[in-house]
């Protein structure tokens, strides 16, 4: 994502260092962009990290970018929890296969597992 001075974007602090809020870029560097207020610190230009030394956490594109990504990963550990230690007698690996390549996995092949 490239930061402009004036951007808005949606804070979300690590757990324990306050509620998610709108912030502002104030001023853009090489490798990190200064945030509006001056409390939430600074943000990685690339990854939208905060630098964790004073205020963990992550910046997002806006409110509704961090929802949709929450919700991804609520629905991706909730699917983890459901897996089976073992498939059951209907699975095939041809259904494993789809699965894979439906959540855009490397294919399997046995010869890789070595």
């Amino acid at each position: 994502m490239t930061l402009t001075t004036g951007q808005k974007l949606w804070l979300v602090p690590a757990r324990g260092f306050g509620e998610p809020r709108e912030v502002e870029v104030g001023k853009v560097g090489r490798k990190w962009a200064g945030l509006i207020p001056a409390y939430a610190g600074r943000v990685d230009m690339e990854t939208l990290g905060l630098d964790g030394s004073s205020f963990p956490g992550r910046c997002y594109g806006s409110r509704e970018e961090w929802k949709e990504q929450f919700a991804l990963g609520k629905a991706w550990i909730a699917l983890h929890r459901e897996l089976p230690y073992r498939p059951n007698n209907n699975v095939t690996i041809e259904d494993i296969a789809k699965a894979r390549e439906l959540l855009r996995m490397p294919v399997y092949s046995p010869e890789s597992s070595k």
